[in-house]
């Protein structure tokens, strides 16, 4: 492949194929694979699933299939050799791999719709007896035996009082107005009739990582809730986009496993149908064979592919020469969005408008200036170049506005404990930290290379958005009974973790101080089962 820039050439590259991927069946097709519907209905492994999509027999210990029978032609009047229909075109590439690694597994396919909608209808089934048919079919020997007069009495694993499942859906439902935009799901009542009506796999995948182990799992006894809250972190760490160790391939590989036996025993015990174990659920045991091959599932997803899809051909309408008409659908909406990131206001609070001004009308897309009166740099801190911003307020600590709702006893306490820890005393001699202490305050700020928006801030300019007022805090305190204890505050819980304000101390010999004022909370129900779930319910009291 040549590159080229305005006519001159910048590099020439050699491009190889490196996978291919997609949803299982199209995949399926470009391997020239016969399926799942017969004998080694596996892509990868040579289980016998003996005429049907009977994946139990075999969880471990795959025997994955080899270059020659990925390679070698059909004799004359076979139709497949172990479900392969004959050698695909990509087996001629010097790139192809000596093994069935070539043939990607897609995160948005595997997880998010395969594994994520699938939780969903298992635990929502007791909800919708009628629409997700997830129930063993008993007898009626076997209804007889059991003493029961109707199916719908017979035992069922992920069984639970639909009064739970309502009073679920409605938490869901009034946090709406307080999730964060960074989550895509639209968290309505997910058990709802037509709650989960045009889901998307992202949907799916939110509903599964934060909502299961928060709200649904701790109402199962440990036999289902420890292999539930295992695949749901399966799930998490397979679509994160750092890098994995040995140990979480190990943790993946068991959790996996531990999810394949209670499916199986349950099946067996005949508390769910043969079918609850999709083809689906034999591939998350080849998610480490397939890492260990192709690394990090998230840089190989197709995800973004999908998505970037999906949002242009709703915009391309043209029959001909479509592929001009889908530029000019990338460029005018990156104009869009740059111009509505821009400020209209001119800074002065006095309501005037911009765009009345001819220069400013012409210039839209030009780097908004500002002045003194917008922020406040840090002092003493070049390095980072921390910022206070809009809107900000010089006063001391007994006279910060009521509205910001600080109790001031508890915070000049809590600024004397961290100055008594942080300093020597030799430092500290001449300071007398009372609620006297000038202080700036603000509503937003800039540190740490982020940007950081408060309640403040959010009442004061009728932002009432979702976004950009809910942090992740990791808090570092002494514990009783533990020397030092770690614990994650995540953007997520039954209500969310508020930012609040921003003051900055200054004291002198010591310089700028810039402080983030947080609500605490307390560990979820399921920190006894899995200490690494990074969940918190808020703290009331």
């Amino acid at each position: 492949m040549l590159v080229r820039v305005n006519g001159g050439k910048v590099a020439r590259v050699s491009v190889h194929l490196a996978m291919a991927i997609g949803n299982l069946v199209e995949v399926s097709h470009l391997m020239l694979h016969g399926g799942v519907s017969i004998q080694f209905g596996c892509m990868k492994c040579l289980i016998d699933t003996q005429g049907g999509q009977c994946f139990t027999r075999t969880i471990r210990n795959f025997q994955y299939k080899t270059l020659e029978q990925l390679k070698a032609p059909l004799p004359v009047g076979v139709k497949h050799v172990f479900n392969i229909k004959g050698p695909s075109m990509f087996t001629t590439l010097k790139s192809f791999p000596a093994n069935p690694s070539f043939y990607g597994l897609n995160t948005l396919h595997l997880l998010s719709i395969g594994l994520a909608k699938h939780l969903y209808e298992l635990l929502s089934s007791p909800f919708h007896p009628s629409k997700f048919d997830n129930r063993y079919k008993p007898s009626i020997e076997e209804l007889k035996e059991a003493k029961l007069d109707k199916a719908s009495a017979w035992p069922y694993t992920f069984d639970l009082d639909p009064k739970v499942l309502a009073k679920i859906g409605q938490y869901v439902a009034q946090s709406k107005k307080t999730v964060p935009t960074t989550f895509n799901a639209p968290f309505n009542d997910i058990f709802a009739p037509g709650g989960v009506t045009n889901y998307r796999a992202v949907d799916y995948e939110e509903f599964m990582i934060f909502i299961v182990p928060a709200l649904i799992a701790p109402h199962y006894p440990d036999s289902i809730r420890k292999p539930l809250l295992g695949i749901v972190k399966v799930a998490a760490l397979v679509l994160q986009k750092n890098e994995l160790h040995a140990s979480d391939l190990q943790f993946i590989e068991a959790k996996v496993n531990d999810w394949h036996k209670l499916l199986i025993t349950e099946i067996k015990a005949k508390r769910l149908p043969i079918k609850t174990f999709r083809p689906n659920a034999h591939y998350l045991g080849h998610l480490t064979y397939m890492i260990k091959a192709q690394g990090l599932p998230a840089s190989t997803s197709s995800r973004s592919i999908e998505r970037s899809i999906g949002r242009y051909k709703r915009l391309i309408s043209a029959r001909t020469d479509v592929g001009i008409h889908a530029g000019n659908i990338i460029d005018r909406l990156a104009i869009m969005r740059a111009i509505k990131a821009s400020t209209t206001g001119d800074g002065t609070g006095d309501g005037k408008d911009k765009l009345n001004d001819l220069d400013a009308r012409i210039n839209l897309l030009v780097p908004q200036r500002y002045d003194p009166t917008t922020f406040v740099n840090l002092k003493n801190d070049d390095d980072n170049g921390s910022q206070l911003w809009y809107p900000v307020i010089h006063t001391t600590v007994s006279s910060i506005p009521t509205s910001i709702n600080i109790n001031i006893r508890l915070f000049v306490k809590a600024i004397q404990s961290y100055y008594d820890r942080q300093y020597s005393t030799n430092v500290l001699q001449d300071v007398h930290i009372n609620d006297q202490l000038d202080i700036v305050v603000s509503g937003s700020a800039w540190a740490y290379n982020c940007t950081y928006r408060s309640e403040y801030y959010r009442d004061l300019t009728g932002a009432n958005s979702r976004g950009s007022h809910y942090i992740m805090v990791w808090a570092e305190y002494l514990s009783y009974v533990n020397s030092q204890a770690h614990y994650c505050l995540y953007r997520y819980s039954s209500k969310p973790i508020l930012a609040s304000e921003f003051p900055k101390l200054e004291i002198e010999g010591i310089g700028d101080e810039l402080f983030l004022l947080i609500r605490l909370g307390k560990t979820h129900a399921v920190d006894d089962k899995d200490k690494t779930m990074p969940i918190v319910e808020l703290d009331d009291d």
